[in-house]
């Protein structure tokens, strides 16, 4: 693994950034990399208040089941043989909007930022492994919904399967040293719905329940930790794929139909439907796909 070069990143767009930090990591071949990479989308860096962005994953066909490289990764490992994590493509995200934040003067290079992401989502481990590479966050916070991160802290045993790609950087090593800069936060369905319903009046921004707790955790940090760093909170999935939840805490109303629920989302919050979503058969199947995969995050 070699050493990525933040200066260097900052002046090259998302792919390029990409392709430059995953070849460090070991995990492409950049020559090769570049005859499978398609123009793809990326994710947005979104202001949504004092030292707060969200960065959004969901701008994809699926709105976020999968990353936005996975066409040409899935096409490198069939070409090459060689699997590229989510987890790293992720990684490679977290890089790319630190490096989005330094071009916007909002850190100098090598100023810190604090990252809060589900730990559910493979952009957790994308981040602890952005963070042990190098890449100044100050701290990581995973809103630990499944309590992983917290019993893992406290025994240094059974390291979860989804995050084995932890393992080289904590061989040898103290768990609570190693992941010392890394965070366990707590966030019941009330903490979650006070968050998306609390920012959607402030700044018409929209979550869906998995950013909802990411943003949750922000405040949270920021008030306790007393840090100024600034803080990217982790918004994996476009809001209406939780359609019935989010229109139970915006609208305090949950249609049955899809459309219905849909249709009173965007006259409340003045979001637009995504096209994804008016199919009806490929609606359903982006939501069946997040939910197999992620479960009810709430």
């Amino acid at each position: 693994m070699g050493k990525f070069d933040i200066a260097r990143l900052v002046e090259e767009d998302y792919a390029a950034r990409l392709s430059d930090f995953l070849s460090t990591l070991g995990a492409v071949d950049s020559a090769k990399w570049a005859e499978v990479a398609a123009c793809c989308g990326e994710p947005a860096l979104i202001r949504v208040g004092e030292g707060h962005w969200v960065l959004e994953l969901w701008h994809t066909e699926d709105l976020g089941a999968s990353h936005p490289a996975k066409s040409a990764a899935t096409a490198y490992a069939k070409r090459w043989g060689q699997a590229i994590p989510d987890a790293m493509l992720y990684a490679g995200d977290v890089v790319s909007a630190y490096c989005d934040l330094v071009a916007d003067g909002v850190v100098p290079k090598g100023g810190q930022i604090n990252v809060t992401c589900s730990t559910r989502h493979p952009l957790f481990v994308g981040a602890v492994i952005a963070q042990a590479s190098g890449l100044p966050l100050y701290t990581v916070a995973g809103v630990d919904e499944d309590g992983k991160l917290r019993k893992y802290k406290q025994t240094g045993r059974d390291l979860p399967q989804e995050w084995r790609l932890l393992s080289p950087y904590l061989a040898g090593k103290d768990v609570q040293t190693a992941l010392k800069d890394v965070l366990d936060i707590q966030c019941d369905a009330e903490d979650a719905e006070e968050a998306m319903v609390g920012l959607a009046d402030e700044e018409g921004y929209l979550l869906h329940p998995m950013g909802a707790r990411a943003y949750y955790a922000s405040t949270v940090y920021r008030e306790e930790a007393e840090s100024r760093n600034p803080i990217l909170s982790v918004a994996p999935f476009h809001p209406y794929v939780a359609y019935r939840r989010v229109c139970t805490w915006m609208c305090e109303r949950t249609p049955k139909r899809l459309d219905e629920a849909l249709k009173l989302l965007e006259l409340e919050t003045g979001w637009e439907i995504p096209a994804e979503l008016t199919n009806g058969e490929m609606a359903q199947a982006i939501i069946d796909s997040i939910k197999n995969t992620y479960g009810e995050t709430i």
